[in-house]
């Protein structure tokens, strides 16, 4: 259970993309163009609250924090969004470049896996080939199609959906992996104060003080009543 809660972050992520996949496959000219309205919206209104910013602070923070320019973009490539959003078709080729990145990360989180002899590694490893693949595809473009792009994009969020999900709940089901020796960072129980009955009743051999009679500094002579005698002052002399 503490595993799941850990994990339901990600869970949640994969089932959005996972749904985003299936409506973008079902419609994507009308999803695509809601998406994009949507962006152009929220960056309005960054732009509107930039711009506002940037009039009702001190000259000197102003400066320093750029809002007004910052504003004005948000504001132009907000209206592009909203008003001309038929001229991002390349939208396509930045998710294309997003799961090249994905891709390669995952596969080399697929490899750690194997290194790390974890079980099904190669769920991960499929995942990462499969999004290299198809990073590829909507990177060249070879449809010549802006709706079979998209599809092909569709296609590619259900199946990283569908295997990072498989990944995690194989993940679960293996639970950790046995490691040797105590976890890292936690001090071995014979070396800590009080280390249980039986490191107390029957002491670690390796651990033996060892006795070391010329590092004890000698004892001293005890005196005679030969040393108790007055010395006169010819003796002194």
């Amino acid at each position: 259970m503490k595993a799941l809660r850990a994990n339901l972050g990600y869970i949640i992520l994969c089932l959005v993309e996972l749904a985003i996949g299936v409506i973008l496959l079902i419609d994507p000219d009308r999803f695509t163009r809601a998406v994009l309205f949507l962006v152009g919206a929220v960056l309005l209104v960054a732009g509107v609250v930039c711009v506002i910013r940037y009039f009702i602070t001190s000259p000197e923070l102003a400066a320093m924090e750029k809002n007004l320019a910052i504003g004005l973009l948000c504001l132009i490539a907000g209206a592009l969004f909203v008003f001309r959003n038929s001229l991002f078709p390349s939208l396509t080729h930045i998710y294309g470049i997003a799961l090249l990145i994905v891709g390669a990360m995952k596969f080399q989180q697929g490899i750690d896996r194997l290194r790390f002899h974890m079980p099904y590694w190669y769920l991960t490893v499929l995942n990462a080939l499969i999004a290299l693949v198809i990073s590829v595809l909507i990177l060249l473009d070879p449809f010549k199609a802006l709706e079979m792009l998209w599809r092909v994009v569709a296609i590619a969020l259900i199946v990283e959906a569908v295997l990072d999900l498989a990944a995690i709940i194989t993940g679960l089901k293996a639970g950790p992996t046995p490691v040797s020796g105590p976890p890292l960072g936690q001090v071995p129980e014979r070396f800590t104060k009080g280390g249980g009955a039986a490191a107390s009743a029957a002491p670690d051999p390796d651990f033996q003080p060892v006795a070391n009679e010329a590092a004890k500094p000698a004892a001293p002579a005890p005196y005679t009543p030969e040393d108790m005698k007055p010395v006169s002052p010819d003796e002194k002399k």
